[in-house]
């Protein structure tokens, strides 16, 4: 049990909490200073170029604006602005040219893994359209990964690399880019996973080759 001196100081001291009134906490707060990114806040220091998901599971609620998949958002009947196809047909036909990748393939592997849907994050933290995920955007040199023709070139660049690893093999590849190279050298074929199995069949039945 409290003092009764005790309690009559606290109600001396903070009136508000008298006669069971909300408590008011005063906080003097400085005068709010933007942020600035330049020569005094490099670019791997912003957080929209950090990979959240090395930090701690509460670090991720600073990063909202991208934390809903594009599943997430179908599943609530929501709209996350789906991209038409046709608006990216420039992106993908510069991106299967530069690739050497059929351009059919491209949109089939961006339909499967986004949805067309260029904010897309999945929870393992692959970003936009292809579905990028932290370390290949730095080895591919992807500085937003958000923006369609950066992502779109760089995942196909990428794609098209793990068919020459995979000696040709476009099932082999598809895998290898869903589950890792190393992955697929370790199976010897597709890895037994549900989701890459059910991407390499997503994108091949897209194409119309299985």
């Amino acid at each position: 049990m409290r003092h009764p001196c005790a309690c009559l100081a606290a109600l001396a001291l903070c009136p508000g909490l008298a006669l069971g009134a909300d408590p008011v906490v005063t906080v003097e707060v400085g005068e709010a200073q933007p942020l600035r990114y330049g020569a005094e806040k490099p670019i791997e220091n912003r957080l929209d170029s950090m990979d959240v998901y090395s930090l701690s599971r509460h670090a991720r609620r600073l990063f909202r604006g991208h934390m809903v998949t594009w599943q997430m958002v179908s599943a609530a009947g929501g709209s996350a602005q789906a991209l038409a196809p046709g608006g990216l047909s420039a992106i993908i036909a510069r991106a299967a040219s530069a690739s050497g990748l059929p351009a059919e393939l491209i949109s089939a592997v961006i339909s499967v893994e986004s949805g067309f849907i260029a904010t897309a994050l999945s929870g393992k933290g692959a970003q936009g359209l292809m579905q990028l995920m932290p370390a290949t955007q730095r080895e591919m040199g992807v500085a937003d990964p958000y923006d369609p023709e950066s992502n779109i070139t760089a995942g196909s660049m990428y794609l098209a690399r793990m068919l020459s690893e995979c000696g040709g093999d476009l099932t082999l590849a598809l895998a290898a880019y869903n589950a890792g190279l190393g992955k697929v050298r370790r199976h010897g074929g597709v890895p037994p996973y549900a989701e890459t199995e059910g991407f390499v069949r997503k994108v091949l039945s897209r194409m119309g080759t299985h």
